[in-house]
């Protein structure tokens, strides 16, 4: 071990680094000499303590941790903290029949993804280099059962229902964040973003959002220094992020390309008896006998898994690229995942008799990234910036000389033929005004904007002065698809 010069002399490190077998002459001093006879009188009993779920390698051979044991070994201590308690698979293993007839508890494009991902967070550990890196978001207005939902998928490790989750968007994002180090090869649900009046409380959960995001997405810890400059061991997500909440967080294109979006409706998960029916059968620990089964599967093949995994996920992302050429790659690296996931599952049921139906599981993982890569469209920042133009003349808050009979507002340019030739600086301004009016923010700089303006064929030139302008066909600012350049 490392011990600085500058405590050395203290000798305050023994006992930290020692433990109380490092028993020090004491001096004159009262204290010194009862510090003494207590560790003299001592006989410590030592044992190790594992703070974290998953996999973890002890004396050679591989087992998986919860709160309380652990699946593979015998008189392992597992101490977790507060709610976490709630991650335990004390139950005999079972038929994974309770986990098939969840994907029956609502729409499969809702259940699917769900269950996927149950199955996926067992194999983090074992899937080196392309990671799982991704949050699936479950996103629906309140009533719509969306926490019921996760919480029934969640009990696949432990007793949680929709009253106790793991976190929520009221606790502190560092917080969420720690959790996410501790809960390992599991799933780590963030419950209930939802709108609110206080800015301030918008402001710190879209925050939140954005950590977590970048935290699951990046699966990179913060990275901080101690007080004597040396560095701190990084602690970073290690199982699998869920989130659910009443809308897409507004944290920019890049942030939501690392959630896999559900969209669930009112009646996506309708209060039936069979919603009752499984709410019973995970209280009484159908579900976690499930996952158990399907650790001790796992367990003999762990040595190999790493390979196996490796080669399905490069297979099944080039399939999803090339049948889904219009997604964002993270997306396609998420629906890959959890296909391999679905691939796991479905040999581990096999083996218990139990029949999935790949085909329309698969299907619906992808009309989600449909979905999703629709909505993203839709939000990219120079669609966002084009339409809030179009917003602000048809309000006559801004005018471009030659555009139109009626006009007001501030003028940002002019018309020169068939294109439209904008003041940047001030076409930029009158959007982020509009946006800073409606309590948000557009997502990126006017300088990241003309970047992406100039990559779709809008051009940035002199105007014969001084000035620069954009140069734009009246027919794209109006909607249509053709560019003029």
């Amino acid at each position: 071990m490392n011990i600085p010069a500058r405590t050395f002399a203290g000798m305050g490190w023994v006992v930290e680094k020692y433990g109380t077998r490092a028993n020090i002459n004491p001096g004159q001093a009262k204290k010194e000499q009862l510090r003494h006879a207590i560790q003299s009188a001592s006989h410590p009993n030592y044992r190790t303590i594992y703070s974290h779920t998953g996999w973890r390698k002890v004396d050679g051979e591989w087992c998986y941790l919860y709160s309380g044991g652990a699946i593979g070994a015998n008189g392992l201590d597992v101490e977790l903290e507060g709610n976490l308690t709630a991650y335990t698979l004390d139950v005999p293993a079972a038929s994974p029949k309770a986990s098939a007839d969840f994907l029956e508890v609502g729409t499969l494009r809702v259940t699917a993804p769900l269950l996927c991902a149950m199955y996926l967070a067992p194999l983090c550990e074992f899937a080196r280099g392309d990671r799982p890196a991704f949050v699936t978001s479950i996103v629906g207005q309140t009533g719509s059962r969306k926490t019921t939902i996760c919480a029934l998928a969640m009990s696949h490790f432990g007793n949680f229902n929709s009253k106790q989750t793991t976190a929520s968007f009221a606790d502190t994002a560092n917080s969420i964040i720690r959790k996410a180090f501790i809960v390992k090869d599991a799933p780590l649900l963030v419950d209930d973003y939802h709108p609110t009046t206080s800015c301030r409380n918008h402001e710190n959960m879209k925050a939140t959002a954005q950590k977590l995001a970048r935290a699951y997405g990046d699966l990179n810890g913060r990275s901080r220094a101690n007080p004597d400059g040396s560095m701190q061991v990084s602690t970073p997500p290690r199982g699998l992020g869920i989130m659910s909440g009443e809308q897409v967080p507004d944290i920019g294109e890049s942030g939501t390309a690392r959630y896999y979006l559900i969209e669930i409706g009112m009646e996506d998960v309708p209060p039936t008896e069979t919603l009752t029916s499984m709410q019973e059968k995970a209280r009484n620990g159908a579900l976690r006998g499930a996952m158990r089964g399907y650790i001790e599967w796992l367990s003999p093949q762990a040595e190999k898994l790493p390979q196996r995994l490796e080669s399905s996920f490069t297979r099944l992302r080039q399939q999803i690229a090339q049948s889904l050429p219009d997604i964002h790659g993270r997306i396609v690296e998420a629906v890959a995942w959890l296909l391999v996931s679905l691939e796991l599952m479905e040999e581990y049921f096999n083996t218990k008799d139990v029949a999935l139906d790949h085909q329309a599981i698969e299907e619906a993982l992808i009309q989600n990234a449909q979905t999703q890569a629709k909505t993203q469209s839709q939000e990219k920042p120079v669609d966002m910036f084009l339409e809030t133009l179009q917003q602000l003349l048809a309000t006559n808050r801004v005018c471009i000389d030659g555009y139109g009979e009626t006009q007001g507002g501030e003028r940002i340019g002019y018309m020169k033929n068939t294109e439209v030739h904008l003041f940047p600086m001030a076409a930029f301004n009158a959007v982020c005004k509009m946006y800073k009016e409606q309590d948000s923010h557009f997502p990126i700089s006017r300088t990241d904007l003309w970047k992406r303006m100039g990559l779709k064929g809008f051009k940035e030139n002199h105007n014969g002065k001084t000035a620069q302008v954009l140069a734009i066909s009246r027919e794209r600012l109006e909607g249509g698809h053709e560019v003029m350049i």
